[in-house]
C-alpha cells in the first residue's frame, strides 16, 4: 500500500513538470539523446515528506540525506544515464524514495542485512558490481567482496 502511495504521488508531482524541467548540470558524459529531467528538492519533499529533514537521532546517521542533498545527485544520474521520459524519472524517484525509507537509508539493514546491498534504490550486490564496472575509475581495481564494492559506490551518493 505504501509503495503505491509513493508511486502515485511521484507520478502526480513529476509527470506534469518533468516535461518542461531544465536540464541538470552536465556531468563528464552527457546522455546520447534527449534532455535529462531535473527534479527539485520541493518535488522530492512532496513525494517523500520525511526527506525534508533527517531525524534528530537517526539509527544510521551517515546514511540520511535530505531532499535538498538528494536532488543534485538524482539530477546528475538522470543526465549521466539518459533518463529522458517523465515515466522513467517518476519510477526511479518512487523506487528510491520507497527503498531508502524516504532517503534515510543507503545500506540494506532490514529485515536482515545482505552484504553489499544498498544505494538509494537498495539494489542487490550484483547490480552494485555492474554499476561500479561502468565507472572508469573503479572498474580496474574492483574488489570481489560485495560489501567492499558497496563501500566504493556509496561515496558517489555523498556517503562517506
Amino acid at each position: 500500500m505504501f509503495s503505491s502511495i509513493i508511486l502515485i504521488t511521484a507520478l502526480a508531482v513529476l509527470l506534469p513538470t518533468l516535461t518542461t524541467a531544465a536540464p541538470s548540470a552536465s556531468p563528464s558524459t552527457a546522455p546520447s539523446s534527449g534532455t535529462a529531467f531535473a527534479v527539485t528538492a520541493a518535488q522530492l519533499t512532496t513525494i517523500a515528506p520525511k526527506s525534508a529533514s533527517c531525524p534528530a537521532n537517526p539509527q544510521f546517521p551517515n546514511e540520511c540525506q535530505t531532499a535538498a542533498a538528494a536532488a543534485p545527485a538524482i539530477n546528475w544520474g538522470f543526465t549521466e544515464y539518459g533518463i529522458t521520459t517523465a515515466g522513467e524519472a517518476a519510477g526511479l524517484v518512487a523506487t528510491m524514495a520507497l527503498e531508502s525509507g524516504e532517503f534515510e537509508y543507503a545500506i540494506h539493514h532490514f529485515p536482515s542485512p545482505v552484504a553489499g546491498q544498498g544505494t538509494r534504490n537498495m539494489q542487490g550486490p550484483k547490480f552494485n558490481v555492474e554499476y561500479a564496472q561502468s565507472i572508469p575509475g573503479l572498474k580496474a581495481n574492483l574488489p570481489t567482496d560485495p560489501a567492499a564494492v558497496l563501500a566504493l559506490v556509496l561515496p558517489l551518493l555523498g556517503m562517506d
